[in-house]
């Protein structure tokens, strides 16, 4: 997570798409921006993005294939603004890490699983903020089904 963070105040779509964590200042994407630039709102800890992931095929070491092998995951965060972002990394196993017999293949879930959604945290904080209830009742919105 930055040091800055990007508070659109909702006037325009430019300013809405910058919304979010920054490591350096950013500059404001307009003459007449007056959105704040600096600590996130209050009550930014709401969950505004939805996750998910895909795994690569495993690849193995050509020179030595029993040293271990790595697993690509890919991790699309869909912020509630509309904004994707995108990004990979590689879950690595060694040799011999885990437990034996069919149980390792929990345990390479698991693993994946864990390093996907601490990716994914890192990417929603540069979402923007959920926004506010609008008064409806979900039972209301749900009593066709």
């Amino acid at each position: 997570m930055g040091n800055y963070y990007f508070d659109s105040t909702g006037g325009c779509e430019l300013c809405d798409a910058m919304e979010g964590w920054y490591d350096e200042e950013p500059a404001r994407p307009h003459p007449h921006c007056d959105c704040t630039i600096g600590d996130p709102p209050p009550g930014d800890e709401a969950v505004n993005f939805d996750w998910s992931y895909k795994v690569g095929l495993s690849e193995r070491d050509a020179v030595d294939p029993n040293a271990g092998y790595v697993n690509p995951v890919t991790v699309t965060v869909e912020c509630y603004s509309g904004r994707t972002i995108i990004d990979t990394i590689d879950v690595e196993f060694g040799s011999h890490e885990g437990p034996d017999g069919i149980e390792i293949f929990a345990y390479i879930d698991d693993k994946i699983y864990e390093e996907a959604s601490d990716l994914a945290e890192e990417l929603g904080h540069d979402c923007p903020p959920a926004p506010e209830p609008q008064g409806h009742d979900v039972d209301d919105d749900f009593a066709f089904a």
